[in-house]
């Protein structure tokens, strides 16, 4: 069982990139008061944690690019073959080309953990969580290195894990830089299974990352620029760095022991069973026994509809609060749980394109808000 499982509520991108919108944390803060959630503004006492989602494009060597130039580039990395090309990935998910302490990239973390630690005076607000980077194994590309074939659509080698565990070097140099402050978290692997150009599975990403980060060696450009000689090959995460990782799949097919669709691998607990032995990171620094932190999750109206033949608006409904009630028994008192410290919910208000929320958009309370806000909040 979790012993100590923290639960919190994610906002979504909006609540930053449009403030006012129902995503804005003044549009949720009484929701966050009415179902105990201590992950909250300052202003009211409790924590945040921010997610870098994306890359600006300032950082991955894109900025410039015109409408021409990014309908054509680096395609069989951002779309399957034959698809319209108007739905491949972002610029702003291409994986920079430099990662480093020194790099724009670095420099641009430095400025989050600069800003928002608790020892900066001059500080807007305290952050208490970052997080690296979010789903790194779907959205960011390129997964894989140029196809083994002659059809540059076709599989490479994957290699998204190279990426990431340079990120993880250079957040946790320059956590080191300000007293490791802040607690750092990552890579928040969206829990998918295949492996494609496009995507990689969570167990593969995982365990990629795992042998990557306990060997990847310090860039050049990082040398004599504050990174302790322990660190110039790979390194040991200790209590501020933190695995995180989302587990939408689990709630949604009600997966692990006693599941009603006898799906009884649980993902998150599959992700902790990988990590043991090998990550001596957040909570105990200790690799026999490491935690991980579920930074999103929920049930879809949409899934549920499908996977458990609901038409009825209500019945689904009161089976996403199911759901949510399933998972958590699992997760805290169930043997599933052990080593989840964290459990989170994506978003108060709904998002009509990925309709999860504790509410509808307009802000009306579904069950599962109430079940929410039944549950303990340990920490």
């Amino acid at each position: 069982m979790a012993s100590t499982l923290r639960r919190c509520v994610s906002l979504g991108s909006s609540g930053v990139g449009s403030p006012g919108s129902n995503q804005d944390y003044a549009n949720n803060a009484e929701f966050f008061k009415e179902t105990g959630s201590r992950r909250q503004a300052n202003a009211d006492g409790l924590n945040v944690m921010l997610t870098v989602w994306r890359f600006p494009l300032w950082a991955n060597e894109t900025a410039g690019f015109s409408e021409a130039e990014d309908a054509s580039y680096q395609l069989p990395d951002r779309i399957r073959q034959g698809v319209d090309p108007g739905r491949r990935k972002d610029l702003s998910f291409k994986v920079p080309g430099d990662l480093s302490v020194a790099s724009p990239f670095g420099r641009f973390l430095e400025f989050l953990i600069a800003r928002y630690n608790s020892g900066n005076p001059d500080r807007p607000g305290t952050v208490a969580a970052l997080e690296v980077c979010n789903e790194p194994n779907g959205q960011m590309w390129p997964q894989q290195g140029p196809s083994t074939t002659g059809n540059p659509y076709d599989d490479g080698p994957i290699t998204i894990q190279e990426p990431v565990a340079q990120m993880f070097r250079t957040a946790h140099i320059v956590n080191l830089r300000h007293q490791s402050r802040m607690l750092l978290l990552g890579p928040g692997t969206a829990d998918r299974t295949g492996n494609s150009r496009l995507g990689t599975a969570y167990t593969t990403m995982t365990t990629n990352l795992l042998d990557e980060v306990a060997t990847a060696e310090a860039v050049p450009s990082d040398i004599g620029r504050g990174v302790p000689a322990e660190h110039a090959r790979g390194f040991q995460p200790g209590v501020h760095f933190g695995w995180s990782h989302h587990n939408y799949i689990d709630i949604e097919f009600d997966q692990g022991v006693g599941s009603s669709l006898g799906r009884t691998n649980n993902r998150a607990a599959h992700v902790r069973r990988l990590l043991t032995g090998r990550w001596a990171g957040w909570p105990t620094g200790d690799a026999a026994a490491p935690g991980v932190a579920l930074t999103e999750g929920g049930a879809r109206l949409t899934q549920i509809r499908s996977l458990y033949g609901l038409t009825d608006p209500a019945l689904i409904r009161a089976k996403q609060a199911e759901l949510l009630q399933r998972n958590w028994d699992r997760m805290f008192p169930g043997a599933d749980g052990v080593g989840i410290e964290m459990l989170t919910w994506y978003l108060f208000h709904t998002d009509p394109n990925f309709d999860a929320g504790l509410c509808d958009f307009d802000g009306t309370k579904r069950p599962v808000y109430a079940t929410w806000g039944t549950l303990p909040s340990l920490q």
